[in-house]
């Protein structure tokens, strides 16, 4: 699950690297990139949530994801210092090559000197790209899931001592808030995200996060994923209650038994309140269920996924008018499920205010947003002299220290 994507490095690589991180519940989604924002490696590692660090079960749960995070990232920065290395040391020894050139075509006092003085200087050029230090990552921002500012210390010092980062080189956030950052530059517009639950958000032109919904799925994560298979439970079982055994001629409640292993209540009992459903993520993945139904035809399926762009656009639609028009992001992957969910949201804005807003697609990765985020601090600390020094000699450590958390952990 730690796959790597090496990008090939360019001979002006950094020393420092930024590393961006965007966290989630079932993937850790991750980008290295040059001191310059050039992309040099991503890839996904084992998820988590900030949610994890009020417990010291969730802390270890931490700890265990981030061992083959440090070790994809540890191999990244390898084979991105020794591609540039490579190319360094290409360009030393055509230099060379082209000054001896040179030297055998001028006349012969000329040629003599120039040869003698070719082989020092391709030497010192040689020894001087490979004493060069080994790269490390100088600045690190990850939006995680759950993040709360109350933990920005816990999770600083373990993100810190994985990755060879003092405090202040860290950057830490919401993964939603990321998210924003990602779709818009600060005051130009807002997310809608909607993945296992469903919240708005969007950063004002000084900064500051703004939000609406995205409360959980006891309270309010209305068009969410786990909210989508809670209405097509909920459908399913009220049909039964009606007529029991309507789930045969139901392609939908045929869909979600299958998922579930079992026709019965007892089955779905056990499945939801005892087994993987409990999880409100792998809860969630049944809206894929649905999504499959209303694609085969299924009215019930289509109706819940319809509803559920109506409820998504509700939490939009507080920031539209707590803050003004301006261009909605959709973010999440509830929105690839059917064209009934952005059809019904788009719909429901269009007729809730006198000018609709445009809508898009979130098209900008939000680790590839990180990276380059930890890229600009580091080219802004640069000019200043202000980068900070690693908290050990090691680049990544992958064994992260143990941490008593000091704040609680909220949602």
């Amino acid at each position: 699950m730690n796959d790597v994507q090496v990008a090939p490095a360019s001979t002006s690589t950094a020393p420092l690297f930024g590393l961006g991180l965007d966290v989630g519940g079932t993937q850790c989604r991750w980008a290295l990139t040059a001191g310059n924002g050039d992309l040099l490696a991503q890839g996904v590692a084992p998820g988590w949530t900030a949610l994890q660090l009020g417990s010291e079960a969730g802390r270890n749960t931490i700890a265990q994801a981030l061992q083959p995070l440090a070790a994809a990232v540890t191999a990244a920065v390898e084979a991105a210092t020794t591609a540039a290395l490579t190319a360094a040391l290409t360009v030393a020894q055509t230099l060379a090559q082209t000054a001896s050139q040179t030297a055998s075509q001028t006349v012969a006092p000329t040629a003599a000197v120039t040869a003698t003085l070719a082989t020092p200087v391709a030497t010192t050029a040689t020894e001087a790209v490979t004493a060069a230090p080994q790269a490390r990552i100088g600045r690190l921002v990850a939006g995680v899931t759950g993040f709360d500012p109350g933990q920005h210390d816990d999770l600083a010092a373990l993100l810190g001592s994985v990755f060879g980062l003092p405090a202040p080189a860290l950057r830490l956030m919401n993964d939603i808030e990321l998210a924003c950052h990602a779709a818009f530059a600060p005051g130009t517009g807002l997310v809608l995200y909607a993945g296992t639950g469903a919240v708005a958000a969007a950063i004002d032109s000084g900064g500051k996060l703004h939000r609406a919904g995205g409360r959980g799925l006891a309270i309010d994560d209305a068009g969410g994923g786990a909210w989508i298979a809670q209405q097509a439970l909920r459908a399913v079982w009220r049909a039964e209650d009606d007529a029991p055994g309507a789930w045969r001629h139901s392609l939908l409640a045929r869909r979600l038994f299958d998922a579930m292993g079992g026709t019965d209540w007892a089955a779905t009992r056990a499945w939801v309140y005892q087994g993987p459903g409990s999880d409100r993520g792998t809860l969630g993945r049944l809206a894929l269920e649905v999504a499959a139904a209303a694609q085969a035809g299924d009215a019930t399926a289509l109706a819940i996924l319809q509803a559920a762009g109506s409820e998504l656009a509700r939490p939009a639609l507080a920031l539209l008018r707590r803050l003004g028009l301006r261009p909605v992001a959709l973010a999440g992957r509830v929105w690839a499920l059917h064209p009934a969910v952005e059809a019904s949201c788009r719909s429901t804005l269009a007729a809730a205010l006198p000018v609709a807003p445009a809508v898009q697609r979130a098209s900008r990765p939000a680790h590839l947003a990180a990276a380059r985020m930890a890229a600009a601090a580091l080219s802004a600390a640069a000019s200043t002299g202000a980068n900070p020094a690693p908290a050990n000699s090691a680049p990544v450590n992958p064994a992260p220290a143990k941490i008593t958390p000091s704040g609680d952990a909220r949602r």
